[in-house]
């Protein structure tokens, strides 16, 4: 039983990370995220319904994956995104 509500309780986690990294992801490319935006994970917890968590891990994915970036005493911030590297997302 605790094994198969871990296992529940990993995967709804997974999906809201999932969900969050695909609204930021989407709010990015649409342009309602200009580049150099401070991403605040309080604020993108509120805006989105979600504990800081999900946010924290999303935008460690968005990072990795060049999205956002870190900036000095800034946090992270949205990566000056080239239209060809958008298309080829």
């Amino acid at each position: 039983m605790a094994g198969e509500t871990e296992a529940r309780t990993s995967a709804t986690r997974h999906r809201l990370v999932e969900q969050v990294y695909g609204a930021i992801f989407t709010e990015i490319t649409e342009g309602r995220l200009a580049p150099n935006t401070r991403l605040i994970q309080d604020e993108l917890a509120d805006a989105y319904g979600v504990s800081r968590q999900p946010v924290q891990q999303a935008l460690l994915l968005l990072r990795n994956h060049g999205i956002v970036r870190d900036a000095p005493r800034r946090g992270l911030v949205v990566a000056p995104l080239e239209a060809s590297f958008v298309r080829n997302l």
